[in-house]
């Protein structure tokens, strides 16, 4: 696709998230972290929460919007104002509800890197038919989509991200979002997508969670600049520091795939940290876990709740991912080929507080502030 159709393309793509007050902001750059969370057990309380939320839909929580994944400064600048959206109740949302979670939030990290230009999906948008979707929380849901060539894999690079479309959501306009699959290039005639359900502010994520089994409203397409910092230059790290934000976890959960998953990568040692608003909507932390736990020696995660309630059980860290939090978790950089790397993705607010926009190559905020040099740092 030429980059002049391409622009035309995301020019439907909605602007449609609210930025958090300065005061917000300034408020994740400077409070203090309360606790430092070990990796969290997806044992007893996981279980039944899984089993909760499969059973119960409960009314969507109201949380200030984040897309964290526009993956591409081209995204917010190319981003206008759509008009309404014609009211919900013209369709019916249905929802498969397994008793299970799919595997893709189960199983173990698989290394199944494919080179850039391989996709199944190219630059052409193809209707992709939704297979199923499982609810993981009460918000979110992993959507499994039918790939054109059912013998065959994605085969997306890693690490990149497609592009869904739609043109039933705006009347005479189309809706663009980019979404990052959970899934691996091991899985053959389907793709997973982990989405958060934004109600009326997230107008692709609220029609993947209305449409109805079986549909094909959503054609995906892969372009270029959707591809990332690639699985063979992983080996350049000794440490990875990856700074998460909500639904900014899914290239992060294809990373580790890769970090994890290749044993020519076993002695890079990944930290996550992850921030999230409340202990019963973190995405995909039944894996995270599951995979600190594989992985003891090479993976730590640690989860930061900007607003659970204060009456809770979690034990957990508290408040926004700051300057304090990376200190205490991270070495210090020297700058000189030390082999750390800081890897972020998270809300338009995450990247300003900590290294700057992401359109932009200079580091700024707390890793700045940290020594971290722009060469050190890589804006998802």
């Amino acid at each position: 696709m030429s980059q002049p159709r391409c622009h035309k393309l995301l020019l439907s793509a909605a602007a449609a998230t609210r930025r958090p007050s300065s005061t917000a902001v300034a408020a994740a750059a400077s409070s203090p972290p309360r606790l430092v969370s070990t990796v969290t057990s997806p044992t007893a309380t996981t279980a039944l929460r899984a089993h909760f939320f499969l059973l119960t839909r409960q009314q969507y929580q109201s949380h200030p919007p984040s897309h964290p994944h526009h993956h591409h400064h081209h995204y917010r600048n190319l981003l206008t104002t759509l008009p309404r959206r014609r009211p919900a109740t013209a369709r019916t949302m249905s929802t498969t509800t397994p008793s299970k979670l799919p595997s893709t939030l189960t199983g173990p990290p698989v290394a199944a890197y494919v080179a850039p230009g391989a996709c199944q999906l190219t630059s052409d948008p193809t209707p992709c038919r939704l297979v199923s979707r499982t609810a993981v929380s009460e918000t979110s849901s992993v959507l499994r989509f039918a790939l054109p060539q059912a013998g065959l894999p994605l085969n997306l690079a890693t690490c990149a991200c497609l592009l869904a479309q739609s043109s039933s959501i705006v009347p005479g306009d189309t809706t663009t979002r980019p979404y990052t699959p959970i899934s691996t290039n091991a899985n053959v005639g389907y793709f997973d997508l982990l989405v958060k359900n934004y109600g009326e502010q997230g107008l692709m994520s609220r029609h993947l969670h209305e449409i109805e089994i079986g549909s094909t409203d959503i054609s995906f397409f892969h372009i270029p600049f959707n591809v990332k910092l690639q699985a063979p230059e992983f080996k350049r790290y000794k440490q990875v520091l990856m700074l998460i934000g909500g639904t900014g976890v899914t290239p992060m959960i294809q990373a580790l795939h890769e970090l994890l998953g290749n044993p020519a990568n076993k002695d890079i040692k990944v930290t996550v940290l992850y921030g999230s608003r409340v202990a019963n909507d973190i995405l995909g932390q039944e894996l995270l876990d599951h995979w600190a736990q594989l992985h003891p020696d090479q993976l730590t995660v640690h989860h930061v709740l900007s607003h659970e309630p204060d009456d809770s059980p979690w034990s957990g860290g508290r408040g926004y991912i700051n300057r304090d939090w990376i200190a205490r978790l991270f070495p210090p950089t020297t700058q000189q080929d030390d082999g750390l790397g800081v890897w972020v993705c998270g809300p338009p607010p995450m990247y300003k507080a900590l290294c700057g926009p992401r359109d932009e190559t200079e580091v700024t905020g707390a890793l700045a502030e940290l020594g971290f040099a722009a060469e050190q740092v890589y804006k998802y």
